[in-house]
């Protein structure tokens, strides 16, 4: 009985490390698919390349930071699928805001995007058009 409760611990430490990794691998993916869809839909608007980003390197970690988010915090409303929509809409809106904050702090009040000139603009941070 004892060695079959240590082979189960033993096990669900494993598939915690797994899950762990899966997260992190799924989170880089995200960054740099994050970074490829804005840097493709300024090229191909603008017809110029821009670093669309903050960081050195093809990546922004507010899409791999949301899609991580999404699939463990919002992982309870899986089986109410407009529930799931409307907390992803809230959740992504929180993270956008709070890491535009963060970031105008973090370096002295420079904007790296404003939304003030769209509707249904929440201080320019983020915007529901």
């Amino acid at each position: 009985m004892n060695t079959r409760k240590a082979a189960l611990t033993v096990i669900s430490i494993a598939l915690k490390i797994v899950i762990f990794a899966a997260l992190i691998v799924i989170f880089f993916s995200m960054s740099v698919f994050g970074w490829l869809w804005e840097v493709g839909m300024h090229l191909v608007s603008y017809g110029e390349f821009v670093n669309r980003g903050a960081l050195h390197g093809p990546w922004l970690p507010i899409y791999g930071t949301g899609a991580v988010l999404i699939l463990t915090v919002l992982n309870r409303f899986r089986k109410n699928p407009a529930l799931e929509f409307g907390a992803t809409i809230v959740l992504c809106g929180f993270l956008e805001y709070m890491t535009s904050l963060v970031m105008e702090i973090v370096t002295g009040g420079t904007k790296w995007w404003d939304y003030s000139g769209y509707f249904l603009n929440l201080n320019g941070r983020i915007c529901a058009e």
